[in-house]
């Protein structure tokens, strides 16, 4: 799809529906993942600056390229993308992600990175599974995992004002009919059940 063609799907819109577009794609994975590279790093290190520019590099900007490199070639339709045009990128991203956790583990980044570059590929690896046969939110895990994550590393008070993020979030991809309600749960469900993953294996450090 062109950005002609984007751009009149997106002018062909309610006000409303815009509003709802701009949120969810603004709280979208690659955000929510970007902002929460730099935000451990800032927890976990004085240098937080690079570790998070390292983080964000390999596990989002490449993959973001290489969707964008797909949609050029019109192997993918639409930012949301079908659940078949998910197949590549996930797969992509898990092997970029667990390339940047061995990467980053050798150059001695903070464990509180390690374990997030961990609950990302986790988080990955489950949605490429699932998708195979059924489309899961993508947005609903990743809001859900940064919140649940943040409360668990940092403050609940924080974590739950995340989650009530999440919940509007969600709620958006519901209004705009990317999900239905058992395909946002289950992302939801999925994106805390990563983060207790780490925890109950005891990679989640404390700081």
């Amino acid at each position: 799809m062109t950005l002609d063609e984007l751009t009149i799907r997106f002018t062909s819109m309610t006000h409303r529906q815009k509003a709802v577009t701009v949120f969810t794609y603004t709280i979208s994975p690659p955000t929510i993942f970007a902002g929460l590279g730099f935000a451990v790093a800032w927890l976990a290190d004085n240098h937080w600056l690079e570790w998070g520019l390292a983080y964000n590099v390999l596990i989002v900007l490449l993959p973001l390229i290489f969707v964008g490199i797909l949609m050029r070639l019109d192997r993918i339709q639409s930012v949301s993308m079908s659940r078949d045009e998910r197949h590549v990128p996930y797969l992509l991203t898990f092997i970029t992600t667990m390339a940047t956790w061995w990467i980053l583990r050798t150059a001695s980044a903070p464990p509180l990175l390690l374990s997030l570059c961990l609950v990302t590929a986790i988080a990955l690896l489950g949605l490429f599974i699932v998708n195979l046969w059924w489309k899961i939110s993508n947005h609903a895990t990743a809001s859900m995992s940064a919140a649940v994550l943040w409360g668990m590393i940092d403050n609940w008070a924080a974590g739950v004002s995340l989650m009530m993020l999440a919940v509007l979030v969600c709620a958006g991809r519901l209004y705009l009919r990317k999900h239905t309600v058992l395909q946002l749960v289950a992302g939801a469900v999925w994106g805390a059940m990563v983060v207790l993953l780490i925890w109950a294996f005891g990679w989640l450090p404390t700081l």
